[in-house]
């Protein structure tokens, strides 16, 4: 069966709020951020335990803040946790590129990569670009994704969750025409950098963490700045927008794959060069005489190339053309007997 994790999104686009008693925060989210004019509209989801309305504060980047309306509360059962709903919209008098602050207490207490999380604030900054003539409406709406069952595990233990789609912006002046993601550290103190680097990828829109170690509820970031163009071709490309996305998700013992597997990618395996840009080089060592596959695939599961192996204790070479592959992650298996050898390269 496939294993699914719960996660716990918080998209913030960013705003301040007044600190709190514990809410036992799990996520929170800008689902809805569009600009008609020069006025914003703001809707902010929380996903906490313990659903008490509060009032939170958006700083708009000009010396101006504003308090949130109470829009409403509703319990998830799949999360048995309660999405509370605020909003508001805010008009500014002049054009540019504005920063907005966010900040709330307290997090969910035990979080495994954030050091004493049970009294940290979420702290964000982000930015929106308000033009300096009416460009009509800027939609950027997304549904809430805070609470919903949209973390994956695959069978070889890759999670994957699909991050921001944009909408369709045709009916303003200016559209998305291109935007990219990085991963960053939560946005809160006590940030703990404990995932491996190497183990957590994006790639078309889609997020991947290669086989979490242990289980418990890890929290990271996500930052992605949204470009834009004139339709009449005037203007060059600008920026309309960063948004901070923190995830928080928990990782049960059904979701970590074996610790054997892991290990044995250490052993008499190597490929080369790593990035690659046409030809890659494997090298193999076995212990003893047995017979291999070997199989590449992308991070979307996809097989580009598989092949049978014979393997012994003479070390032995192979080559895989890549030139004509797509830039991006990739993942070597090769199954040697009963064991099963793993490695990633990029290809550039």
């Amino acid at each position: 069966m496939r294993a699914i994790a719960l996660i716990y999104s918080v998209i913030f686009f960013v705003f301040t709020a007044i600190s709190v008693e514990a809410q036992h925060i799990r996520g929170a989210e800008i689902a809805s951020k569009d600009v008609a004019g020069k006025t914003i509209y703001l809707r902010l989801f929380y996903l906490v335990e313990i659903p008490e309305i509060q009032t939170p504060i958006i700083a708009w980047g000009d010396g101006n803040s504003s308090l949130l309306e109470h829009f409403g509360t509703a319990y998830l059962e799949d999360s048995e946790l309660y999405r509370i709903e605020y909003g508001t919209h805010y008009t500014y008098d002049t054009s540019g590129m504005f920063e907005l602050l966010f900040q709330d207490s307290f997090l969910i207490p035990e979080v495994r990569n954030i050091d004493q999380s049970e009294i940290r604030t979420i702290s964000i900054r982000d930015s929106i670009y308000i033009f300096p003539e009416d460009n009509g409406w800027q939609e950027n709406f997304f549904n809430p994704t805070a609470g919903r069952r949209n973390f994956e595990v695959r069978s070889d233990g890759v999670l994957t969750h699909q991050l921001i789609r944009l909408p369709d912006s045709s009916n303003s002046g200016y559209h998305f025409f291109s935007y990219t993601y990085e991963i960053v550290p939560f946005p809160a103190e006590g940030f703990l950098d404990t995932i491996p680097s190497e183990d957590l990828y994006i790639e078309n829109d889609m997020l991947y963490w290669d086989k979490p170690k242990a289980p418990g509820i890890y929290a990271l970031g996500v930052k992605m700045i949204q470009k834009g163009e004139d339709y009449s071709g005037v203007t060059d490309s600008i920026t309309l927008s960063t948004t901070t996305i923190g995830l928080m998700f928990e990782i049960d013992e059904e979701m970590i794959v074996s610790q054997h597997e892991v290990e044995s990618t250490k052993d008499g395996f190597w490929l080369f060069p790593n990035p690659v840009t046409s030809t890659l080089q494997l090298q193999l060592q076995h212990t003893q005489s047995t017979q291999g596959k070997l199989q590449i695939e992308n991070l979307s599961g996809q097989t580009l190339h598989t092949e049978a192996l014979n393997l012994g204790p003479v070390l032995q070479s192979w080559q895989v053309d890549v030139a004509d592959w797509p830039s991006g992650v990739y993942v070597v298996r090769l199954q040697a007997g009963a064991e099963q050898v793993v490695r990633k390269f990029v290809k550039e």
